[in-house]
């Protein structure tokens, strides 16, 4: 039986990961050398509130239901570098029925007033992955960023969330490089 590919499409939430010494850490090579779709199992686990929820984005990592509520949620690898367990409301249940919030997709959810009552925005950028390679998209989250001097760190995360940080911060210097009157990284 080839083992190659054994977890390619699966999931997986590995908690218990102390350091790169811990059997965790080694089960979750393990598992992302045979394709599972894992985050940087460093990253903390949130349960946000949607009531408080102003904006967030990030990688959908699943869809579940609570066994003991029969509440659906969905798990976010945030770009803030949480992941942020979400109970589904009404529009996020519509989103999910035209066919958006798949698993491994890029999404914001922020918070908005239609005539004072608040509602969530569901933006659905498409597979996480593939907007790794949108140029476009990351020129705009650098322009965001440094209005909201927000930037993670490119050296710090592991798997997805890192190589998007990589990936902004390169769009930061690419856009600062003109300004302070030095070559881009793309250009030396």
């Amino acid at each position: 039986m080839d083992m190659q590919g054994l977890m390619q499409g699966k999931r997986g939430l590995i908690m218990g990961v102390a350091n790169d010494h811990s059997i965790a850490w080694g089960i979750a090579r393990m598992l992302a050398a045979h394709g599972a779709l894992l985050s940087d199992p460093r990253l903390p686990f949130e349960i946000t509130d949607i009531r408080k929820l102003r904006v967030v984005e990030g990688r959908v990592l699943l869809h579940a239901e609570d066994e003991a509520s029969g509440r659906r949620y969905l798990l976010l690898e945030g770009t803030d570098a949480k992941v942020h367990l979400i109970y589904h409301t009404d529009s996020i249940e519509t989103t999910r029925r035209a066919g958006k919030l798949a698993v491994n997709n890029f999404v914001r959810l922020e918070k908005r007033f239609a005539e004072r009552v608040p509602c969530i925005e569901v933006s659905d950028y498409g597979a996480a992955n593939a907007l790794l390679r949108n140029p476009g998209f990351f020129t705009k989250q650098a322009q965001l960023s440094g209005r909201r001097g927000v930037v993670g760190d490119r050296d710090v995360w592991g798997g997805w969330l890192g190589q998007y940080y990589a990936r902004l911060q390169t769009s930061i210097e690419i856009r600062r490089a003109p300004e302070k009157g030095r070559k881009a990284p793309h250009q030396r």
